[in-house]
């Protein structure tokens, strides 16, 4: 982007948990939505052209079964199923009948054609050997925010 160039991609969007109940339940072995933008079939699409950047920053809150799984990975993708950017979660908070909050930060590589055209960005849990929950808890539960940042060509 030449300098000077607007580089403000619009206000933030909350992810909200994608639970009928509140709680996203989450069986072992493949991704399971838990956060979006108001549902997996809502897009954004940004109205500027440009090198975008995504990022999502979300808190989610796990309970973990009698047996917990041997391992988690959070990750940020659209509905098209294309991972953008995961992280796998700690091992020692893998606790029998644990529970825990966890911060993540995802972000993805610049694109001046991916959002422009709408995509759907989704928060996905994918926990091994267990299931797991997303937990609700209430107003101040499992949640995020989505937004894009300006890039440098």
């Amino acid at each position: 982007m030449p300098w000077g160039a607007n580089t403000f991609a619009g206000l933030p969007q909350f992810m909200s948990i994608q639970g009928a109940a509140g709680d996203v339940n989450c069986p072992a072995g493949s991704y399971t939505t838990v956060l979006s933008i108001g549902g997996a079939s809502n897009t954004f699409q940004h109205q500027q052209a440009g090198q975008w950047i995504p990022r999502v920053d979300a808190l989610l809150y796990f309970k973990l079964g009698a047996t917990a799984p041997s391992a988690i990975i959070i990750g940020f993708a659209t509905t098209t199923g294309t991972e953008i950017d995961s992280l796998q979660v700690d091992t020692d908070l893998l606790v029998n009948n644990g529970s825990f909050a966890i911060t993540v930060p995802l972000m993805g590589v610049k694109s001046n054609t991916l959002w422009q055209a709408g995509a759907t960005p989704l928060v996905e849990v994918n926990p091994t050997g267990q299931a797991v929950t997303i937990r609700s808890v209430s107003v101040a539960g499992s949640r995020g925010i989505f937004w894009l940042q300006g890039a440098s060509n």
